[in-house]
């Protein structure tokens, strides 16, 4: 289970949900490399803008690291 953290300062609800759908597709391709549990993505900056394969790349070593602390 995943959940999302997207405050009001990333921008409005429209923007808040586009990065909410971008984060669902990367996290569905990465779904083989996660651990069973719950994880909570906390978004501090404006994803909208950033470039597909940066935001897969941030995403993978996130995971990457969030599996090697268990």
């Amino acid at each position: 289970m995943v959940s999302f953290s997207i405050p009001r300062k990333v921008g409005g609800a429209v923007v808040r949900n586009r990065v909410r759908r971008r984060l669902r597709s990367v996290l569905r391709e990465m779904a083989g490399h996660m651990l069973p549990g719950a994880y909570l993505v906390v978004v501090r900056d404006n994803l909208n803008t950033m470039k597909y394969c940066k935001l897969v790349e941030i995403m993978d070593i996130t995971i990457k690291k969030a599996t090697t602390l268990r």
